[in-house]
């Protein structure tokens, strides 16, 4: 049994994880629900700081909690959360005023597709988007760039226009004033996942959407807010599948998942997953679920990119220390 088996235990009993220092966590009492529960991950057994409390004087043992939920930190899979007791919109947000720019890629008209823009068509196409995404993801077009919109629930929260001129100083360009950090994209269906593919750009996890449960969290870093998301929501593993040379900023994002007690796992990858045959991201996204259930691995590297790395710099240094 492992410290993340524990940690993960504790958040999907419903009691949350407060805190995690050294082989200790705070967390919400299962007794009283106090805050000032304390878990020893060492000698597996809790203590509770209020006077009048059960578990303040009968300290439970991890048996004890598992008897009390019903399942025990190996039984991942078997159960889903109960989030009755949750705020559907954690954390508690204001939403943006925010307007989607342009007109409609293809409007249904009679409930016939029709588009305007057969070459922005073609172009999501090459991307991989199909005619019934560009529809259900309710894709526009300014005549330079192409929007996709991103909502929590009803709200317009944000959008992600991509230049097509190749002219424009930026190529991605956000909603003015809203927080990227603060969503993952098409979350509404995504927290009803047991697992979640991450890639960094929105036309990618579009793409694969339809064969892994994939999404974007717009970037290369996991903020706080969208970790306490992941940790709120039924999801179990996480597999992160960003850019080249992201390694630092995924092993940071796995770490965290892991504070949080979601399972995670990341790949290396050079360039970027839609610049590789499709078949095989699937599968490395397969490994990276199945890694992180094991809580062995923290990265996978299906194309030897920390060897070739780790060759290179010896090489340097072999040539510094031939200088000297």
């Amino acid at each position: 049994m492992t410290r993340s088996n524990i940690i993960a235990f504790f958040h999907r009993a419903g009691w949350g994880v407060n805190a995690v220092e050294n082989d200790e966590i705070q967390t919400n009492c299962p007794e009283c629900g106090y805050g000032n529960f304390y878990f020893n991950l060492s000698k597996l057994v809790g203590f509770c700081h209020k006077a009048k409390c059960k578990y303040h004087y009968t300290p439970p043992t991890l048996e004890d909690l598992e008897e009390r939920v019903g399942f025990g930190p190996n039984d991942f899979g078997g159960y889903r959360i109960d989030r009755s007791g949750v705020d559907e919109d954690y954390p508690p947000r204001n939403f943006p005023t925010v307007e989607l720019p342009g007109v409609p890629v293809i409007e249904m008209i009679g409930g016939i597709p029709h588009t305007r823009y057969p070459a922005v068509v073609d172009y999501l196409r090459n991307r991989h988007l199909s005619q019934q995404d560009i529809i259900r993801f309710k894709l526009s077009y300014d005549g330079t760039r192409v929007y996709v919109p991103v909502y929590q629930g009803e709200n317009l929260v944000n959008y992600v226009g991509r230049d097509l001129t190749n002219k424009e100083k930026k190529k991605y360009l956000y909603s003015p004033g809203a927080k990227t950090s603060e969503w993952i994209f098409g979350w509404d269906e995504c927290k009803d996942w047991e697992r979640l593919t991450l890639v960094e750009n929105t036309f990618v996890s579009i793409s694969f959407r339809n064969r892994i449960q994939c999404s974007t969290n717009f970037g290369s870093s996991l903020s706080d807010a969208q970790i306490i998301m992941i940790s709120k929501s039924d999801i179990i593993t996480v597999a992160i599948l960003w850019d080249e040379n992201t390694h630092r900023a995924a092993n940071k994002a796995v770490r965290k998942l892991y504070d949080h007690g979601v399972r995670a796992c990341y790949a290396l990858i050079p360039g970027q997953p839609d610049d590789h045959d499709r078949e095989k991201i699937v599968e490395i996204a397969e490994r990276c679920h199945q890694e992180a259930l094991k809580s062995e691995k923290k990265f996978i590297d299906p194309w030897g990119i920390a060897r070739s790395k780790y060759q290179q710099d010896r090489k340097e240094r072999m040539k510094v220390e031939r200088r000297t």
